[in-house]
């Protein structure tokens, strides 16, 4: 008698993840030993926030499942309604599917939200990239609950599986892969200069810099921080700016207002995407001056483009950084200073051959062995590993 075909069901919630997860759930699907199923929910369904599902559906993914769970409350009550739809939705989904796995990855709370809801019905889940740190966010407590939910572990970096089994975890199932993103990136055939800057269509000169800010979803200076960091951009008159909008976390409609007044007001060198997909947006990085705000793609993909990145705030504290990610304070004379510097050191070609310490060769098709291998000896019930 032929075993039994496994389930696996990928969740992704926003462009922040499905980016991340894209080229895992391509090879997955190829594979003929299972049955995938890719659930598509939160702000993928969202026109505010661009409608990314029409990105997977281009890049030929087939969408089991469509859960619209984005609350039109920008706020904490209406991401708190989004985490137990989310939670209710996929709950019915498991009752009928009964996946023998979740795949998911990060700290989003959509994808919280998925893992309660699997971890309830008894569902083990692999989670990509725990263990990491970002202090400025209520995206770091997510993810450590997440590890406390899953089974299967894979990160990004040894530092991180060290801190998943100081959490507790098992050690024989935890496993370093390195960034799945980086594996997309490294087999992405990116768009031409000449494309990036037709499509931008800048008026004095092609030099850009580009703008990636989300809130900090623990404190409040999240606002604040934002306008500095426009007023300190309002003064470079020749260089053209790109922003790209915030995810959809509490108060991100405030900087995306922000950012529709800015470009309003400069309409000759800046300009704003709700969303501009995996393969425009590392486009752009790559022929960019430099990227600027608190995105995790300045931490973990820009090195690999050699783009310089200068972090601000808080909400990526804690992350593993290149040496050409740049920390800079708030206020409005740190930010200009910090944007000249680094502006002088790149004309002066000082960004070239990076080492960045999320890449190892192989990612996905290390993760997918992982998966295999480790599916068939799950156990959910769970010991804390005391080290001790």
């Amino acid at each position: 008698m032929k075993n039994k075909k496994k389930r696996i069901c990928i969740f992704t919630g926003s462009r922040a993840d499905y980016g991340i997860l894209s080229g895992l759930i391509k090879e997955l699907q190829k594979n003929k030993s299972i049955y995938l199923d890719t659930i598509v929910a939160g702000s993928h369904l969202s026109k505010k926030h661009g409608y990314t599902i029409d990105e997977i559906k281009k890049d030929k993914v087939r969408v089991t499942k469509q859960i619209s769970t984005l609350n039109r409350l920008n706020s904490s009550l209406g991401i708190s309604k989004s985490i137990s739809k989310t939670q209710l939705e996929m709950a019915r989904f498991f009752d009928i599917r009964k996946p023998d796995l979740l795949v998911v990855l990060g700290d989003r709370f959509e994808t919280f939200a998925a893992s309660s809801a699997a971890l309830i019905a008894n569902i083990p889940i692999a989670h990509f990239h725990g263990g990491e740190l970002t202090e400025g966010a209520f995206d770091n407590s997510m993810r450590h609950a997440i590890t406390k939910f899953s089974s299967i572990h894979l990160t990004s970096l040894e530092e991180y599986s060290k801190r998943i089994i100081q959490m507790g975890e098992d050690p024989s199932t935890v496993f370093c892969v390195g960034s799945l993103s980086l594996n997309n990136l490294k087999q992405m055939k990116l768009f031409s200069r000449s494309y990036i800057n037709s499509l931008l269509n800048f008026k004095n000169n092609n030099d850009y810099i580009m703008v990636s800010f989300h809130p900090e979803t623990i404190g409040n200076k999240s606002n604040q921080i934002f306008k500095n960091l426009l007023t300190s951009l309002g003064s470079l008159k020749k260089t053209n700016i790109i922003f790209t909008k915030a995810n959809a976390d509490p108060e991100s409609q405030f900087i995306n207002l922000m950012i529709d007044e800015f470009v309003q007001k400069n309409k000759n060198n800046s300009r704003s995407f709700i969303s501009m997909g995996k393969k425009h947006y590392f486009s752009a990085m790559k022929y960019s001056l430099l990227l600027i705000g608190n995105s995790s793609s300045g931490i973990i993909e820009a090195p690999s483009l050699n783009l310089p990145a200068i972090n601000i705030g808080t909400r990526q504290k804690g992350r593993v950084r290149s040496e050409s990610v740049i920390d800079c304070k708030d206020d409005v004379k740190s930010i200009s200073k910090t944007i000249n510097v680094v502006l002088d050191n790149r004309r002066k070609n000082m960004y070239k051959n990076l080492n960045n310490p999320y890449y190892k060769n192989q990612t996905i098709r290390k993760s997918i062995d992982v998966l295999f291998k480790n599916l068939k000896k799950i156990n959910l019930q769970k010991k804390f590993y005391d080290q001790f």
